[in-house]
């Protein structure tokens, strides 16, 4: 009975979502992180949860009917907007802050300020945050600083932020560093809920270009830092 005692005790236990940083610190290994997630294998209209198209004005289009191939967004400086957006699993998780990882990669840059974008809101309104990807690097907010890198290979990004706090912060992780390539302290004092989109929202916003688009994964459970380095 004793010798049994020791095996349970050393087999890797099951770890409560909404304490998942906990689990980590302790060693314990958590259940899949990702509660949602939209990948290439299916359209933003057929994944579950489903994405929200919004597509207006020439030469704006999106792109996800390939299976298994990424989405492409287009969208021009003037003309229009292209972006999908999600919001009925993208949920209110007080005092525990939402993770956010996405795959992308920028075909061209056609806006001053940035070829796409992926935007959170909050549980709280006036909590946002932007995530602006150039040809040149990633940044917070079109007139963020920038973080040098190629955006013409496909990166993994992964956002962690406070969502029911504007003072909590975000930070911003690539390619499983586990140090955080950008932080912001405070979010947007722009109003929204329980709200996430990808690609250009805004017709003149300074963000406009090509860009392609594997996946996005979410929980509303925690925010979680990657564990291990690339």
């Amino acid at each position: 009975m004793a010798t049994l005692s020791l095996i349970w005790s050393s087999l890797p236990k099951p770890c409560d979502k909404r304490k998942i940083s906990y689990c980590e610190k302790e060693g314990i290994l958590p259940v899949d992180i990702w509660e949602y997630e939209w990948t290439d294998a299916t359209t933003f209209g057929n994944a579950n949860p489903s994405w929200n198209r919004h597509v207006s004005g020439a030469g704006q289009s999106i792109d996800d009917t390939a299976p298994n191939v990424p989405a492409t967004l287009t969208t021009t400086e003037t003309n229009g907007f292209a972006y999908v957006a999600q919001n009925a699993n993208f949920g209110a998780s007080p005092g525990y802050g939402k993770t956010v990882q996405f795959r992308m990669r920028v075909d061209s840059q056609l806006g001053s300020d940035g070829a796409g974008a992926l935007l959170v809101w909050g549980s709280v309104p006036n909590n946002r945050y932007t995530v602006v990807v150039t040809d040149t690097g990633v940044k917070f907010n079109a007139t963020g600083a920038e973080y040098p890198m190629d955006t013409s290979v496909f990166n993994d990004f992964r956002l962690t932020f406070d969502d029911d706090d504007r003072n909590g912060g975000a930070r911003l992780y690539v390619n499983g560093s586990t140090t955080p390539a950008l932080t912001q302290t405070v979010g947007s004092s722009t109003g929204g809920t329980n709200l996430m989109w990808i690609g250009d929202s805004s017709s003149g916003d300074g963000i406009a270009g090509v860009t392609e688009w594997s996946f996005v994964r979410w929980t509303n459970a925690d925010q979680i830092a990657p564990t291990s380095g690339p």
